[in-house]
């Protein structure tokens, strides 16, 4: 009797492996069947099954031939796409439009510095100021009591302080704007124009003379 063939022995368990891929739609329901009719043509280009071998391992890939979408009357809910925010034309410009410069005033040369019994610069020059604040004050009150105008203009301060060379501010209305609202010495009659209140007076006044 012959002997069968031993069958050769398996040194190594073979091994397979399987891919899956999960797809995630999302939208409404046309925009999903339009996605899935799109998988499915994509599927059908591989066939049903594939057979591959790499580095002597089989992979075995199983394809379905369809895939259902969901059906308007699913039980599953299916939840659209969020409307894009609209963006307004005004919008768009603000967005693009550049920041606001500070405000700075524009010299008058022709501005009279020798108005009333005491010129700007010796009334000036006659009191010790310290710091910014005390600066425009002393300018707010040679406008008010020497060239004895109960309005001025920041343009009328600026130039002020160009004569006497002093620290000009990038913003030059800020200090204003300070001592209006935080101290009111300050009021504003009109857009334009400054006017020193009781306390800014008085505080300007207090000013040591040197």
């Amino acid at each position: 009797m012959a002997r069968n063939p031993k069958s050769p022995q398996v040194t190594q368990e073979e091994q397979e492996e399987m891919t899956v891929v999960i797809f995630k739609l999302k939208g409404a329901s046309g925009t999903l069947q339009k996605g899935f009719d799109a998988i499915n043509t994509a599927f059908a280009s591989f066939g049903s099954q594939t057979v591959a071998s790499q580095n002597g391992r089989r992979i075995v890939s199983s394809i379905p031939k369809q895939i259902a979408a969901p059906s308007e009357d699913s039980e599953e809910s299916v939840e659209e796409e969020a409307d894009e925010p609209q963006v307004t034309d005004q919008q768009t410009k603000a967005a693009s439009a550049k920041p606001r410069l500070p405000y700075k005033p524009k010299f008058i040369p022709d501005f009279d510095l020798n108005q009333g019994d005491q010129s700007w610069k010796d009334f000036a020059s006659a009191r010790t100021t310290e710091g910014d604040k005390e600066c425009y004050l002393v300018a707010a009150l040679w406008l008010t009591e020497k060239a004895k105008l109960s309005e001025f203009t920041a343009a009328q301060i600026f130039t002020l302080f160009r004569a006497m060379k002093w620290n000009e501010q990038t913003d030059f209305t800020q200090p204003l704007r300070i001592l209006r609202k935080r101290d009111s010495y300050f009021t504003n009659p009109t857009p334009k124009t400054w006017k020193l209140t009781g306390p800014g007076l008085d505080a300007a006044r207090a000013v040591k003379t040197a």
